[in-house]
């Protein structure tokens, strides 16, 4: 079978020649990489065109004019393939990570022994020199309906049994084609929407245990994201009805506490990396939790627990003290094992 390996291009010139260099040493042959490049405004582009006049038999370049997202990039590298193709194994890697020389042997090995339409393998987590490995959800095996919907498509509702990310995966093109997917053009969660609306059409998941892709880690919580809040908003309407539509009751609770944490986080990151005003901070919240259509849930889930009641009763002032202590904490815990690391070289 043919991997064709998608990879989204937006200013990653530093990382950029290490990703496009992980997969043509693959030992695995039978592949094409398809260069998306979003608008990039450093010279990633460049990298780009010099790895393709290069290699013009396995690389294929694409030049968007506007900047759109990774997700609309990945969509229009899929695009370039289902319109000239039908099978094969579509791989999507992040321009600013890189994969094991045996990733596209292992995954295409084990697609082809087990006939999944998706296989996951594991993944490591690289921050700067540092390599450590990703933590094992579920043990290695081969999944299948109707175990799949019933026990583990619960996991995109804030249950985390399977890896909701998009990359770090080899997925049927035909399955997906079958799928007949568009892109979100979310900014945040993109990845777990794609999963989200492809799993009812899988037949077949495997988990393979190797550890092939080498995930840069990225800043999410290192600054203000101002997508995160209002895309996962949205994503909580899109979840809640998917959940409805397949009948899964208890994926209500889950996705009543994912919400709340990440409204809490977001919370935070105002505080932290905008440094509002108390009063401009407490109308932000007071105006967001006025939206009944999210924490109304919190009434039949509330059990005396005052973190629900916050959000029942549009308390702000208890949510930001609640947060506040939050930063408090990690603080003081951060200073605690800097101290203890002294004593113990």
């Amino acid at each position: 079978m043919k991997i064709h390996c998608v990879i989204p291009v937006y200013n990653t010139q530093r990382y950029l020649r290490q990703c496009i260099d992980s997969v043509l040493r693959q030992t695995y042959h039978n592949f094409d990489i398809i260069l998306v490049n979003d608008a990039s405004t450093d010279k990633s582009r460049d990298i780009c065109l010099s790895y393709q006049n290069k290699y013009p038999e396995k690389i294929h370049f694409i030049d968007k004019v506007q900047n759109e997202g990774v997700d609309k990039a990945r969509f229009t590298g899929l695009r370039f393939l289902t319109d000239n193709l039908n099978s094969g194994g579509v791989f999507f890697l992040d321009s600013d990570d890189y994969i094991h020389k045996n990733t596209f042997k292992v995954l295409a090995h084990d697609m082809q022994t087990t006939d999944a339409d998706v296989v996951q393998m594991l993944w490591c987590r690289v921050f700067g020199p540092v390599i450590k490995r990703g933590t094992v959800r579920v043990m290695p095996q081969v999944l299948s309906q109707p175990s799949l919907m019933n026990d583990y498509y619960i996991s995109f509702f804030g249950v985390n049994k399977l890896d909701v990310n998009i990359w770090g995966k080899l997925y049927k093109l035909e399955t997906i084609i079958r799928a007949n997917l568009n892109p979100s053009g979310f900014k945040m969660g993109e990845d777990l929407i794609f999963n989200l609306s492809l799993f009812p059409f899988i037949k077949k998941y495997s988990i393979i245990d190797f550890y092939g892709y080498y995930y840069r880690v990225g800043g999410l919580t290192s600054g203000y994201n101002k997508h995160l809040w209002p895309d996962l908003k949205q994503q909580y309407f899109i979840k809640k009805a998917e959940s409805k539509k397949h009948g899964l009751a208890a994926a209500e609770k889950y996705l009543s506490i994912e919400i709340k944490n990440i409204f809490l986080s977001v919370v935070k990151q105002r505080i932290i990396h905008l440094n509002e005003p108390a009063e401009k901070l407490n109308a932000w919240i007071t105006s967001e939790l006025r939206d009944k259509s999210i924490w109304s849930n919190f009434r039949e889930l509330s059990t005396g627990n005052d973190v629900y009641n916050y959000f029942i009763n549009e308390d702000s002032d208890s949510i930001i003290q609640l947060v506040r202590q939050n930063i408090r904490d990690e603080r003081c815990r951060r200073f605690v094992k800097r101290i203890l690391s002294c004593f113990l070289r």
